[in-house]
């Protein structure tokens, strides 16, 4: 049988279980009510958290530090995209496009080349680098800038073959896929035009062949021409788009020639073209000129004619007059040369007593001609100007005297 003091220390008991079971429930609730907050990662710059972010729970683990990053980088653990990023250096992914070409050899044709933002699809203004390898060896490396829109246009100078072409970024800050494409170049055709030509008898004859490009009429710059006149052939090199060659032709006429480009291994042969070569027949000249006579101190117009052999005149030239070691140059107009001349000298006086002897004044004239054309050969002549004596006094052009008092002066003239 319990007895009444036994009931009271069970009561008692059951007291004390009660309020340290409610001392344990309230050291729990406390512990609860305290979850710990995190205002801010203390290795990220202030400059990528806005004023506004909200407070990051410890407790969600979505936003932590990546293990060896830069402190300008925030980074998720689940995807591991970079969130923000300080850095002036960004490395932009990027797209390059081109297309195949196929053009003559030199034909300055282009094949249009683009690199864009692979994110927002904008053109990038970079340096691309360009190889071109035959057989897998790189043969030539070319660089092109691109403009504002990311364009630049590429123009292989390469000789006649197939190749392929790898494009890529120049740039440390780009990266992007190398593209590689193939460029075929073919062998272009020319077109010859022969001129027409000519030269006088007796002198060099130059004929000549301009050479272009078919299509764009650039200018052939490299390859031999086939010249073929008078029963003979002559291979020449192509200079700047022209071939020449320089021969003597016997005869006075019109001869037919032909040129035609042989072909290389760039371009192909040409059609041959047909030209005329003209001899022109050059003449032989000759002087007329008559000796003249005239008194002292008047003046007389006389002329010297310059004609062909057979008598036609000539149209052009000039005619060198030589004298006592002086020079006149006159131009020829109409196969006459027009002068004017005064009669002078130096008159050696001889005197016996009262007797005056004087006598006539002869100068020797060299007249040659200069022709100015090939069409003409020089020719020259010799001809004498004579002056004969008249007296100061009196003016008596033959023997006469002269009285002065008591004094009588013969004057003779020869």
């Amino acid at each position: 049988m319990i007895t009444k003091s036994k009931i009271i220390e069970i009561f008692l008991v059951l007291i004390a279980i009660l309020l340290l079971a409610g001392a344990v429930s309230a050291a729990n609730e406390n512990i609860s009510n305290d979850t710990v907050k995190i205002s801010e990662l203390e290795t990220i710059n202030e400059a990528n958290i806005d004023e506004n972010s909200p407070i990051l729970e410890s407790s969600d683990n979505d936003i932590v530090k990546q293990q060896g990053q830069s402190q300008n980088s925030i980074i998720t653990q689940s995807d591991n995209n970079i969130l923000g990023n300080s850095s002036e250096n960004t490395i932009k992914q990027a797209v390059i496009t081109s297309s195949n070409l196929k053009a003559e050899y030199h034909s300055g044709q282009s094949v249009k080349t683009t690199i864009t933002d692979k994110n927002t699809g904008k053109g990038i203004e970079t340096l691309l680098k360009v190889q071109y390898l035959t057989d897998g060896k790189t043969i030539r490396t070319e660089f092109y800038y691109t403009d504002s829109d990311g364009v630049a246009y590429i123009t292989p100078i390469l000789p006649v073959g197939k190749y392929t072409v790898k494009i890529s970024p120049d740039d440390k800050n780009i990266t992007a896929k190398t593209i590689s494409k193939t460029v075929t170049i073919i062998k272009t055709t020319t077109k010859v035009t022969s001129k027409k030509v000519s030269a006088y008898k007796g002198y060099k004859i130059t004929l000549k062949a301009v050479l272009s490009k078919t299509k764009s009429k650039e200018k052939i710059k490299e390859g031999k021409v086939k010249f073929k006149i008078n029963g003979k052939t002559y291979t020449v090199f192509v200079k700047n788009g022209v071939a020449t060659k320089k021969l003597k032709l016997s005869k006075a006429k019109t001869y037919t020639y032909t040129a035609q480009f042989i072909g290389n291994d760039n371009i192909k042969i040409s059609k041959i073209a047909t030209g005329k070569a003209i001899v022109k027949q050059t003449y032989a000249t000759k002087i007329t000129v008559k000796n003249i006579k005239g008194y002292l101190g008047e003046k007389q117009k006389y002329q010297i004619l310059v004609t062909t052999t057979s008598g036609k005149k000539v149209t052009s030239g000039q005619l060198k007059l030589t004298w006592n070691g002086k020079t006149l140059l006159c131009n020829v107009t109409d196969g006459v040369v027009k002068l004017i001349g005064t009669f002078g000298g130096n008159f050696k006086e001889k005197i016996k007593g009262n007797q005056y002897f004087y006598k006539q004044f002869t100068t020797k004239y060299k007249a040659k001609y200069i022709p100015t054309s090939l069409k003409y050969n020089s020719s020259s002549a010799k001809y004498k100007i004579t002056s004969i004596y008249k007296c100061k006094s009196c003016g008596k052009t033959e023997t006469h005297t002269h009285k002065t008092n008591s004094t009588t002066t013969k004057i003779y003239v020869v």
